[in-house]
């Protein structure tokens, strides 16, 4: 289980940077989820994350990462998104739009 600034609606995850701030390092999260989930069975790497930030302000799942954005994970890696109203699948989904935007 892993957290993320924001992730866009094909799964890509940003976990480094809102803007121009920087947040966090990438850390382990893109070895754990290449070695630690896709090399062991049955790995999974589920990414949660409140749906919205800034006093409800600004929505963490966003059509597609902006220029400033830092490209932490890939879709294709990032087997589940899970927010405070569900989840949404994403592995096996790689280029596809998989999360619905409100």
């Amino acid at each position: 289980m892993n957290s993320a600034v924001e992730v866009d609606s094909f799964g890509q995850v940003n976990s480094e940077r809102i803007g121009v701030a920087f947040q966090a390092g990438a850390g382990d999260l893109p070895i754990f989820a290449r070695e630690g989930v896709l090399c062991s069975e049955p790995g999974r790497l589920f990414i949660c994350l409140r749906a919205t930030a800034a006093l409800n302000k600004r929505s963490r799942i966003v059509p597609t990462l902006d220029s400033q954005a830092l490209f932490t994970l890939p879709g294709y890696l990032a087997d589940a998104i899970i927010t405070e109203h569900g989840a949404v699948e994403c592995m096996g989904t790689a280029g596809r739009q998989v999360l619905t935007l409100a």
